[in-house]
């Protein structure tokens, strides 16, 4: 798999392809100062590792290259301390790390995201939810529903898993990986939150149910309603 690292900053760039050129783990890295250096690379799927200090116009401009010719890529934001609470424009659904990382927090991050360029599919549809894989966005009757990082991976493994109810354990595991797991209650957080945002681009239905006793699931509409009437 490809990993695209687009930054003016040589220490990173530096620092980066140390932690991903193992052979052992396939990966193709390629350092790049600008989104039209993107044309020259061999294969142009993968994880585009965007440093946010980047100027705005390179943003817009690889944003553009995401939209059009390279649907199966997807988008991982690199921030500064000082920056960890700053969004750039159309990218504020995208996983963030905040640099220095660690170079097992990296490698898990790239597997989480290259999954998505692997599977073949732009899109996830469930009903009137859509999830773009290559933008780590989700839209509901193609209106941005505008989830944190967190959230959105929360919907994405339910949406990836639709009709399969996931216990919050399984959410914990997914992530963060065993490494500072917060406490289980931050699933019914996330789930709280997502269901919030839903319903105000639904008309109040937050599309994701509960199964007491077990966790959460995310169904299609006819097997939602089939279950909602054996339910009474």
């Amino acid at each position: 798999m490809n990993i695209y690292l687009l930054t003016r900053s040589a220490d990173l760039s530096r620092s980066i392809g140390v932690m991903v050129g193992d052979p052992a783990l396939g990966y193709q890295f390629h350092s790049l100062t600008s989104v039209a250096d993107l044309s020259a690379a061999p294969d142009e799927t993968g994880v585009v590792l965007l440093d946010a200090d980047m100027p705005g116009s390179e943003c817009m401009a690889l944003l553009e290259r995401m939209e059009g010719d390279m649907p199966d890529c997807a988008v991982v934001v690199v921030v500064a301390p000082a920056m960890a609470d700053r969004t750039l424009p159309g990218f504020e659904g995208a996983r963030h790390l905040v640099a220095p990382f660690h170079k097992q927090d990296l490698l898990t991050t790239i597997a989480a995201e290259g999954l998505s360029g692997r599977n073949g599919q732009k899109t996830l549809r469930i009903g009137r939810l859509s999830l773009n894989l290559a933008l780590n966005k989700a839209y509901v009757d193609e209106e941005l529903v505008p989830l944190t990082g967190k959230e959105y991976e929360v919907l994405h493994l339910l949406a990836a898993r639709r009709n399969v109810t996931l216990s919050k354990e399984m959410f914990l595991d997914k992530l963060y990986g065993g490494l500072d797991e917060p406490e289980v209650k931050i699933i019914d957080v996330f789930i709280c939150k997502i269901r919030g945002k839903l319903k105000k681009l639904t008309g109040g239905d937050g599309l994701i149910d509960t199964v007491w006793g077990r966790g959460y699931v995310l169904r299609d509409p006819e097997a939602r309603q089939i279950q909602h009437r054996a339910a009474g």
